[in-house]
């Protein structure tokens, strides 16, 4: 079995680094690539994070990203073949979270659907690709943690979290999965412990417990609270709402012979060793901050400023109208009735069915259409259905005589895990940010298909097969839109980028349109000076290697008391020549009339280039 486990992990490993790498180069959203070079770029100019400009994220990844470029060259696509480096770390690492629950054929297929399903959609870059890979790192060392016992491996999560959040701040939801892992493991071996000698049962651990899930739930419902949708409770509270219904439940039904103090000692020691971990990268992070005396700045643009996003860079969940869609999730992973061994023709006939209608669905997807977009509304409850089956499974199986303590400990993490990575859709719950969790929910279910009674059976095999062919075949080419319409081959990345710094391929109408932009800007500005683009294109000024004169990434971002005033400084101030207004920018709202008529009165001459105005100084 061992060799078995060596042969699928290496083969697999190989498919998956040979489909992402021949993927890794095609296709870009601007606005995130600016974002990412752009950043890079002023940190290795020498300027700080959030005091010399507005990060959009916690600051750790311009770091990462600048010295990328130190080490290379400034190219866009270094950066993504930084994150190829980590992702092929991170396949044999999802291989050993699946060895725990599937045999080695078993953990390649749920491997290789973690691979489809995750980096090479969208191989930019992005935060939140960081953001998996840590929490699924930090999800195995906890794992090996439950096999060990030794805290070494509770200190290596910690870490793995404390990066995650210098990279982008919703790593705190994997470190409150970790929390709520840590209530778990302290039940669970509080119940292997003899009760403590000469104390009597006392019930103050249980009501600490019962008080600070409900303090939890209490603050999952403030962080969605901005959202003017109820479906936000379904998809972001229900989750982490069950999870700890269920803690609480298992507390007070089946209370371990233990006294508190002595509990509260072992979950703190837990706690205490996990926190060290995450501590050690914050803090060393923090020391150019301190030495320029710009903490502030860094808890003003990590806390403060992105509260704003929900307002302006937000996408509600699917309504609950669309409940409808996780029917499919029913047919996946309700239990078959009968066991394995008592299969007769009938429920043959039916996985038969399925089987044929899987291959029908994909044949009829080729092209977008309806079907398509009701896969995606499927996909869309991933998180909900996921969390209600693992949790179900962890109910029945307390105390049952059939029940592997240890088993279900990593399937409680497991679950926790989704539940909570998945709020990194919140404010943004666009349908391609299921890809920064799905990875995790494909590992939950695998531990508790595998683990209910009657074995895998074969709605989730053929369920597996379809979604690892769908991914391949209808998602990853990116010529489909999650609602179903087919995209023009004049929209699909066919061309490479014509402009030093990419090294991507994109859509020949996007070549065109950045191509002129960028010369126009160039043409009319001095070499290596200033120029002014907005708003939300920041990857004008990466493109046309000129300077920001603004810390301004994202004009939402900016105080809009004087807003006007200081953007007409800046430019006066560094003597820009050139600029280029967004007509359409995604998230925040359009230059006001009084800007735009100071600009056409500073630049007079104009060229339009579809959404840009590029405007320059006469001559």
């Amino acid at each position: 079995m061992a060799k078995l486990r060596w042969v699928a992990l290496l083969a697999v490993w190989l498919v998956s680094a040979a489909y992402v790498g021949s993927r890794i180069d095609r296709g870009w959203i601007p606005l995130d690539e600016g974002v990412l070079g752009h950043s890079a770029e002023r940190v290795l100019a020498g300027e700080v994070p959030h005091r010399d400009f507005d990060d959009v994220y916690t600051g750790g990844l311009s770091e990462a990203d600048a010295t990328v470029y130190r080490w290379t060259s400034v190219r866009l696509v270094n950066l993504r073949w930084a994150l190829y480096g980590v992702f092929v770390l991170w396949v044999p690492v999802v291989f050993y979270i699946a060895s725990r629950f599937a045999h080695p054929a078993g953990a390649a297929i749920a491997t290789l659907l973690c691979v489809v399903w995750s980096v090479p959609t969208y191989p930019a870059a992005m935060p939140s690709w960081y953001n998996l890979f840590f929490a699924t790192l930090g999800t195995a060392a906890l794992i090996r943690f439950t096999e060990t016992e030794h805290r070494r491996w509770i200190v290596c999560a910690g870490v793995l979290g404390g990066l995650s959040m210098l990279v982008k701040i919703v790593g705190l939801y994997y470190i409150a999965g970790a929390l709520l892992f840590f209530v778990w493991h302290e039940y669970r071996l509080a119940h292997g412990r003899a009760p403590t000698a000469g104390a009597r049962p006392d019930r103050w651990y249980a009501i600490f417990v019962a008080a600070a899930l409900a303090l939890f739930v209490v603050m999952l419902v403030k962080l969605v609270a901005g959202l003017p949708s109820h479906a936000r409770f379904l998809h972001f509270v229900l989750p982490g709402t069950l999870l700890a219904a269920l803690l609480v439940e298992m507390e007070w039904r089946r209370p371990p012979g233990v006294s508190s103090i002595a509990r509260f000692r072992f979950l703190t020691g837990l706690i205490g060793f996990f926190l060290l971990g995450v501590a050690l990268p914050i803090a060393l992070f923090l020391v150019p901050y301190v030495e320029a005396h710009a903490v502030g700045d860094l808890v003003r643009g990590v806390f403060v400023d992105p509260t704003r996003r929900a307002l302006y860079a937000a996408e509600l969940p699917v309504s609950l109208k669309t409940i409808w869609a996780a029917v499919l999730w029913v047919v996946v992973l309700v239990p078959s009735w009968r066991s394995v061994e008592h299969r007769d023709v009938r429920a043959r006939s039916v996985w038969i069915a399925l089987a044929v209608a899987a291959g029908l669905a994909l044949v009829v997807t080729a092209h977008g259409g309806p079907v398509y977009a009701d896969l995606w509304l499927a996909i869309r409850y991933l998180a909900p259905a996921t969390v209600v089956a693992g949790g179900f499974l962890l109910w029945r199986l307390d105390g049952a005589p059939t029940d592997s303590p240890r088993r279900r400990e990593q399937i409680w993490l497991l679950v926790c895990m989704t539940a909570l990575c998945s709020l990194v859709q919140v404010p943004y719950a666009g349908s391609y940010y299921i890809l920064y969790f799905a990875p995790i929910a494909i590992l939950a279910l695998l531990a508790t298909i595998t683990s209910r009674e009657g074995g895998v059976g074969p709605r989730p095999a053929v369920a597996a097969a379809f979604f690892l062919a769908f991914g391949v075949m209808r998602v990853n080419p990116g010529h489909i839109s999650v609602v179903g319409r087919y995209a023009p081959q004049s929209a699909w990345p066919t061309v490479a980028l014509p402009i030093a710094r990419t090294g991507l391929w994109s859509s020949p109408i996007e070549s065109l349109r950045y191509t002129q932009v960028t010369k126009l800007l160039r043409d009319h500005s001095a070499p290596g000076g200033y120029t002014y683009a907005a708003p939300d294109c920041p990857e004008l000024y990466y493109l046309s290697q000129l300077h920001n004169p603004t810390p301004t990434l994202f004009d939402f971002l900016d105080d809009p008391k004087g807003h006007d005033a200081r953007v007409l400084r800046a430019i006066d101030s560094h003597r820009v020549t050139a600029i280029a207004v967004n007509s359409t920018p995604l998230f925040s709202a359009r230059i006001d009339s009084t800007l735009a008529d100071s600009l056409r009165a500073r630049f007079p001459d104009s060229s339009v280039v579809d959404n840009f105005v590029v405007r320059w100084q006469s001559q």
